[in-house]
């Protein structure tokens, strides 16, 4: 059973908000909530959420710099008050895009990969023997998190404007075999201590 709060909070906008975007982060929500978003009066998307952040997708053509996206969240009959977004920024580079950087070393199992040089609320990405998954940039540089497990082998990557059309070349790097990771090494505490500090972590 879920305590249902009164007044509702008010939606939060946790990724950035651009003019090429088909998907943003929304926070503070309520699970079983029906989240509607709109831009200048369009209901762009209504979704059912199971948890207190959810992606929400939507066709990006009403989509144009400068406008405001609002996200309401309902229960019942009660409903929370509109959250408005910043302005949407305008994206420049439209074409030939960065081509992604993948930090190094990306070892096999390896559930999380660091990128970098990607446009904020674009999309990575990553196809690993024909296993393709995709990443809404949150920033120029984040963690990639919950991939498949991967493999040795080849790891392609390229980033993509899905609103505006763009795309990046394909990178490519290697999966190195995984290996046993060193045992952890806890620094000298005391008996009492409730917390201990501990290096050599992978």
């Amino acid at each position: 059973m879920i305590d249902i709060p009164s007044p509702l909070p008010t939606p939060v906008f946790a990724s950035p908000v651009t003019e090429c975007m088909n998907m943003v982060l929304l926070a503070g929500l309520v699970p079983g909530a029906r989240v509607e978003l709109a831009i200048s009066g369009t209901l762009l998307a209504t979704t059912t959420v199971v948890g207190t952040s959810a992606w929400v997708g939507f066709n990006p053509s009403p989509l144009q710099e400068g406008l405001v996206l609002t996200a309401i969240q309902r229960v019942g009959g009660a409903s929370s008050a509109p959250a408005h977004s910043p302005p949407l920024a305008p994206v420049n580079q439209r074409e030939n895009l960065p081509v992604p950087v993948l930090g190094e070393p990306v070892v096999a199992c390896d559930t999380a990969v660091l990128v970098s040089s990607v446009v904020p609320a674009g999309q990575l990405e990553m196809e690993q023997d024909g296993r393709v998954q995709h990443w809404v940039n949150i920033a120029s540089t984040y963690w990639a998190t919950g991939a498949t497990p991967m493999e040795p082998g080849v790891l392609k990557a390229r980033q993509l404007l899905p609103g505006c059309g763009g795309q990046s070349n394909t990178t490519e790097i290697t999966v190195r075999p995984a290996t046993t990771p060193p045992a952890p090494v806890p620094r000298t505490f005391c008996p009492e201590a409730r917390r201990i500090i501990v290096t050599g972590l992978k």
